[in-house]
């Protein structure tokens, strides 16, 4: 295996997740299209795309799906949008709309396009007194919902008036409680190391003669010392996937005893630290937020679980078993498929795809031309939402790569089995790519 793809394929496989096998077929329901993706309080619609020299149009219609109502007032050519006291007025053919308190200059006119009124999307914003916008790769217009509470949204509106701060730790938006309170010292949050890991399922075995604490979780050992930033790591679990040997794992700051109890810094839960529940949901996403003098407080955690499938496929969609015959093999008609879906426990977090396709064309002297189709999205409304991107590099002999080339487009595509569906022809189709 070579290239990003497999090395996904590798870190799967050292993470201890299931390895899901899927066919993946060398047809799809349909071939991806260019969307523009609008979103905003919780609700998300997907659109083709339309430009108008350049500048991005979306049916005016298409707000009634976000609780706006629309009055068109046919003897003026006008259109009212209302969203309770709020509204906006287009004039067909106008660059300029009417707010409340002023007005406003669009790139392109309101105008007709199929017998519907388009306007640019930059007005979706002041449509529905959007207070934050976010444009991603020119095609999708979100507005933050702000409606959900998440202890990241509210630790970033405080704001310390001489108060104490008040070290917390959340796993999917649930506090842990804790008997033993966090403490702040030098700058750093210092959390009670049993009764955190005990609290998502580890086991938990003190030394207070020798200083040392001992996390044991699905078949894994963390020893920490007192005063020592490094810690050991033993997996025991006797798989031939991991070293039977103990680790010496290399830290900043130490674990420590406050009062009696140790103590683990803020600074130590970096990525998952190998702590997983029964149903393999993992902890990552670190979340430390920063309140008023830039001291660290709170620990954001959220669990999600893994899956992903990885294969050689052949020209017609048929796995290819023989190591001879596939894409590493010289078989230019070989194709190295590989996804994987991350979905997080709390269901407003959503699911997440990483993954594509390779293949290689053998040139003269040697060289090889790399193609790779990436597929990066996530879900929504039942289709994988995201950037599809085309690009290839020229690797010499000595496996040195070169950029060659790269396309991209921001498209839907259907779900089979969970994972993202199509073909490299339909991906080909889709990024408007010749054979």
């Amino acid at each position: 295996m070579t290239g990003l793809l497999r090395t996904v394929v590798i870190c799967l496989m050292l993470s201890v997740v299931t390895v899901f096998c899927f066919p993946v077929s060398p047809a799809s329901a349909a071939v991806p299209q260019k969307i523009f993706m609008l979103k905003a309080a919780g609700k998300t619609v997907l659109l083709p795309q339309v430009f108008v020299k350049g500048t991005p149009m979306i049916p005016l219609t298409v707000l009634k799906q976000f609780g706006v109502a629309i009055v068109e007032n046919k003897k003026v050519k006008t259109w009212k949008t209302m969203k309770g006291s709020h509204y906006a007025i287009f004039k067909l053919n106008s660059k300029s709309y009417t707010l409340p308190k002023n007005k406003r200059q669009l790139q392109q006119p309101a105008q007709m396009i199929n017998q519907t009124l388009y306007i640019p999307a930059e007005a979706f914003f002041d449509i529905l007194k959007a207070k934050k916008a976010l444009v991603i790769r020119d095609a999708a217009f979100i507005i933050q919902d702000t409606s959900i509470w998440t202890p990241e949204n509210e630790a970033a509106n405080i704001v310390l008036k001489g108060q104490k701060l008040k070290p917390e730790f959340y796993i999917d938006r649930k506090a842990v409680p804790f008997k033993t309170k966090p403490v702040i010292e030098g700058g750093i949050a210092y959390f009670p190391i049993k009764e955190l890991y005990e609290y998502v399922g580890a086991k938990v075995e003190e030394d207070h003669r020798a200083g040392k604490v001992s996390i044991i979780h699905h078949k894994t050992i963390h020893t920490y010392t007192d005063g020592s930033p490094h810690y050991t790591y033993h997996d025991v679990s006797d798989s031939a996937d991991w070293p039977v040997e103990e680790l010496t794992i290399e830290g900043d700051v130490p674990v420590k005893r406050i009062n009696g109890v140790f103590m683990m810094p803020h600074v130590g839960f970096d990525g998952p630290t190998a702590v997983r529940n029964p149903t393999n949901l993992q902890y990552g996403d670190v979340g430390i937020v920063a309140n008023g003098r830039w001291i660290f407080e709170r620990q954001v955690y959220y669990t999600y679980n893994i899956r992903s499938f990885y294969r050689d496929i052949d020209e017609h969609g048929n796995e290819i078993t023989d190591s001879d015959e596939d894409m590493d093999g010289g078989n230019e008609k070989a194709t190295f498929v590989s996804f994987m879906s991350k979905s997080y426990t709390v269901k407003d977090k959503g699911t997440q795809y990483w993954g594509g396709m390779v293949r290689n064309q053998n040139l003269s002297g040697g060289k090889v031309r790399r193609m790779e189709i990436e597929f990066n999205s996530h879900l929504e409304n039942g289709k994988a939402v995201g950037a599809l991107v085309y690009k290839t590099e020229i690797m010499d002999t000595e496996g040195n790569y070169t950029a060659e080339s790269e396309k991209s487009i921001y498209t839907a595509v259907p779900l089979k089995d969970g994972f993202p569906s199509f073909s490299w022809d339909e991906a080909m189709t889709a990024l408007d790519i010749k054979k």
